[in-house]
């Protein structure tokens, strides 16, 4: 059996593993292993030769949509597990770095993020003087942590409350002195105007309203966060609908980062070049 062949067969007994774990939760270890086995499978070798053959182009379509949105609930779930236990040995924000990039659940966040600081770079922003929102980071926010410890002035809004408990603890343990706040609520209600940078997470709910209200309300830089059918990642994840990013009618397209296949998600730049009063 080729090796392409051994991806797709295991993208589809992990989506009927996600649909038995929807119905009935497993125990905590049988899900983190299986989900391990099946992180492991995406990040080999073979893995962007089988998404890159033009006769799966279907196959991965069908993949995705039935495994993005189980796959996101369990995967928030992981978090929050990880975070629990990161949390007993995690005392500063290096040892949170070094725990994260050596973790099975985040293999390539790292780069994710160097590519997005060379994007920020090529575009001339200084991020030490930024006021930059973080809409769904989740309970472990890698992205707005990294920015702090940047400089950046950080605000994090996330519509699910304990995740933004976890952003609280991890930010005020790590930055203790400020520069930072957490607000529980979804990122519909938030009047962007002051924020030099939003950063979009790809997976999050009421996208389209989000971004409507970016569109009515920022007057910098908007960082959408997607993923695209070569990348082997893609099988879990949902590509932002065209309709959605249509809600940023009032910017412009600028850039977007270029990480490798191994990583999951790449991120589209947008600026608006007006002035609010």
């Amino acid at each position: 059996m080729s090796s392409p062949q051994v991806f797709w067969n295991e993208v589809e007994n992990y989506g009927q593993t996600l649909v038995k774990w929807n119905e009935h939760l497993p125990s905590l270890p049988e899900m983190a292993t299986r989900h391990k086995q099946f992180c492991q499978v995406i990040n080999a070798p073979f893995a962007a030769k089988a998404v890159a053959d033009p006769r799966n182009i279907t196959r991965l379509q069908q993949a995705r949509n039935a495994m993005a949105h189980l796959w996101s609930s369990l995967n928030s779930r992981l978090e929050f597990i990880i975070a629990e236990d990161l949390s007993q040995t995690c005392q500063t924000y290096e040892d949170f770095q070094k725990a994260t990039n050596s973790h099975w659940l985040f293999t390539s966040y790292a780069d994710m993020l160097r590519c997005e600081q060379e994007l920020y770079t090529s575009l001339g922003m200084d991020i030490s003087k930024m006021k930059i929102c973080n809409i769904g980071p989740g309970a472990m926010p890698q992205t707005c942590l990294s920015l702090r410890a940047r400089g950046a002035d950080i605000t994090v809004v996330d519509l699910y409350g304990p995740a933004c408990r976890w952003c609280e603890t991890w930010f005020s343990r790590f930055f203790p002195q400020g520069g930072w706040k957490v607000i529980e609520t979804g990122g519909q209600n938030i009047d962007f105007s002051e924020y030099d940078l939003i950063i979009v997470a790809s997976m999050l709910e009421g996208r389209a309203d989000v971004l409507r209200k970016v569109n009515e309300t920022a007057r910098g830089y908007v960082q959408v966060r997607s993923t695209s059918g070569i990348r082997p990642k893609s099988v879990l994840l949902s590509q932002i609908p065209e309709d959605d990013i249509k809600m940023l009618e009032d910017a412009e397209y600028v850039a977007e980062t270029k990480p490798p296949l191994t990583v999951g998600t790449y991120s589209l730049m947008y600026k608006f070049n007006r002035q609010l009063s």
